[in-house]
């Protein structure tokens, strides 16, 4: 488990070798579709494959080194040996990958979603598969020999369907267009930055828990924090299709209509995740720990205020990426990042353990509303309603939190309880929105075609 640690490590680091192409792909696809410009979308699929083939490959050897010189002085002989027989069958892997997030950024662009979903779940069972199959002979290898075939299984099957679907006139487009490049290369590397400072969060907060609490502390926050974050995103990747779409409008009085509607549908389908997270919580104590923890029940409940605050402006985040205004984004992580930080300096030793975990809370928080309120101000759309009600509901939420977290002789499941009955109290409310009247009725006309369906047959 250790190897493979590092081997990840090194894998989601070298990402930052496709220099955030792909992103910069959707948004440009998306507004030459629009715009019927159909000479421009080959620009793009040409330069953006042809950066990805040849840019990528010396920052994956690089990464290649650099995983070897740092994994040197932490792993034994033998596992050393076994590090560097993997690893570049990984970086083979992750070049690939590179070249084909072009495809798929175009399949996006052009707002074909399902079939990049059904893509990317065929070569999850590739690798699955080939990993089940072989890991009982190769051990670790037989991962790394299914990180290869997965994607080369995604290559092959995103450059057949982009070439099927009439996107792109060639199998493998390779024209290439400096001003284009330029444009990519800018929106990229902005993108970039931003999954540094995503990517940096986690292990920031590690660290000082790591640090004024010691390793247990830090295994209750990692489990915790990777249930809230898995459940957010599904809730989540259902907006990336707001980027493609963004992209493609074009006056401010759709954007404001549209984005609207997509958030008071996103923060009613957030608070439903949050009232069936308060009663997953303890069921997933249970099954992580064998009882129930209260230090786990705790943490994840502090960090479920946190990143509800994150799920509830995700239409901006996304309408952010489709608008290109990264600035803004980039702003809001580097602010998240210093109130984490000063916080855990300033405060963190003073704090109990349960306590220690609202630091996380509170900067997505104030990172969340910095968002919402220079979103309203630069864009004039009209979230500040929402986003009061929101606030008001979060203040609640919070001092449940903050009270859980100090009060040892209270139970836990009471709260929890407590906590659900104002959260099905705020999504009746809620339930007068339009759009979430909409969204139910499409639900209840879903189900009954379905049924009728099944009633002729």
């Amino acid at each position: 488990m250790g190897i493979w640690s590092l081997l990840s490590a090194a894998t989601t680091l070298g990402l930052i070798s496709n220099f955030g192409f792909g992103s910069g792909l959707i948004k440009y696809t998306a507004e030459a579709v629009a715009n019927q410009d159909k000479a421009n979308i080959q620009l793009l699929a040409g330069t953006a494959n042809i950066s990805n083939i040849f840019l990528s490959l010396p920052f994956v050897v690089l990464f290649y080194y650099v995983s070897i010189f740092f994994a040197k002085p932490i792993l034994a002989n033998h596992q050393l040996i076994q590090f560097k027989y993997i690893l570049p069958y990984c970086m083979l892997a992750l070049y690939i990958n590179n070249i084909a997030s072009t495809f798929l950024a175009l399949l996006d662009g052009y707002n074909n979603f399902t079939k990049r979903c059904i893509i990317q779940i065929l070569g999850f069972v590739l690798y699955g598969s080939i990993s089940i199959t072989f890991i009982a002979k190769y051990n670790l290898a037989a991962v790394s020999y299914a990180l290869c075939f997965q994607a080369l299984g995604v290559f092959i099957a995103s450059v057949y369907l982009v070439f099927k679907s009439g996107i792109t006139v060639s199998i493998l487009p390779l024209q290439f267009d400096k001003i284009v490049f330029k444009r990519l290369l800018n929106y990229g590397m902005k993108f970039q930055l931003i999954n540094v400072l995503v990517f940096l969060f986690d292990p920031i907060i590690k660290f000082f828990i790591t640090k004024n609490f010691g390793l247990p502390s830090t295994a209750t926050y990692e489990l915790a924090s990777k249930l809230v974050i898995q459940v957010r995103t599904i809730v989540v990747n259902l907006l990336q299709v707001m980027v493609p779409h963004v992209a493609s409008l074009k006056n401010i009085s759709e954007l404001q209509l549209y984005v609207a509607k997509k958030i008071n549908l996103n923060t009613f389908l957030s608070l439903n995740t949050v009232i069936a997270m308060l009663f997953a919580i303890p069921i997933a104590s249970f099954f992580f720990t064998g009882f129930f923890s209260s230090s786990f029940i705790v943490c994840s409940l502090i960090l479920l205020v946190g990143w509800f605050s994150n799920m509830v402006i995700a239409p901006l985040y996304f309408t952010c990426l489709g608008l290109e205004k990264l600035t803004l984004l980039i702003s809001q992580h580097f602010l998240i990042s210093i109130i984490t930080i000063s916080l855990f300096v300033i405060i963190g030793t003073t704090l109990n353990n349960n306590l220690s975990f609202l630091i996380p809370s509170i900067a997505l928080a104030v990172g969340s509303f910095f968002l919402a309120i220079r979103f309203s101000a630069n864009f004039s759309v009209g979230v500040t309603n929402t986003i009061k009600k929101y606030y008001l509901f979060f203040i609640l939420f919070f001092a449940g939190a903050f009270i859980l977290s100090i009060a040892s002789k209270i139970s836990i499941i009471f709260i929890l309880l407590a906590l659900g009955s104002i959260l099905i109290a705020w999504c009746l409310l809620l339930f007068k929105s339009t759009e979430v009247r909409e969204f139910y009725s499409y639900i209840l006309r879903s189900k009954f075609s379905l049924a009728s369906l099944k009633t002729k047959k």
